[in-house]
């Protein structure tokens, strides 16, 4: 099983060009691991996530870029959003980033909860005396 760190991601509410965030996936076993990124419903925000899927190796980490893009047409509610994090055993041998597909995770998958948190910015609040 791949190790995810973080699990929450905080981005702000007014996305402006996009933000992004990092994630990094960690292969603490001898084995190697598929691993996609995918929604868990259409109501999840519009995202990029570079890459999207991949393999990684065994004892090593990969990192992920998540970023959230702006909608003009669909402003969110401040909120939480869940992204899947799927992974799977492979032989990595004869395994191509390419040859990742949805079909690949149809049995013995690992699913963990990505958690996307919109917030509004929080203003300082100035006391006079």
């Amino acid at each position: 099983m791949l190790g995810i760190e973080p699990l929450e991601l905080h981005f702000p509410s007014e996305l402006g060009n996009g933000i992004s965030r990092c994630v990094e996936l960690t292969n603490d076993t001898d084995s190697y691991f598929a691993f996609i990124i995918s929604p868990s419903n259409s109501s999840a925000p519009a995202y990029e996530a570079q890459p999207n899927k991949g393999i990684v190796p065994p004892r090593r980490k990969h990192s992920v870029t998540i970023t959230l893009l702006p909608s003009p047409e669909t402003a969110l509610p401040h909120g939480s959003y869940k992204l899947y994090v799927l992974s799977t055993r492979v032989d990595g041998d004869c395994l191509r980033d390419e040859d990742i597909t949805e079909d690949l995770f149809d049995e013995d998958v690992d699913k963990v909860d990505l958690n996307i948190t919109r917030k509004s910015k929080v203003e300082k609040i100035v006391r006079h005396k």
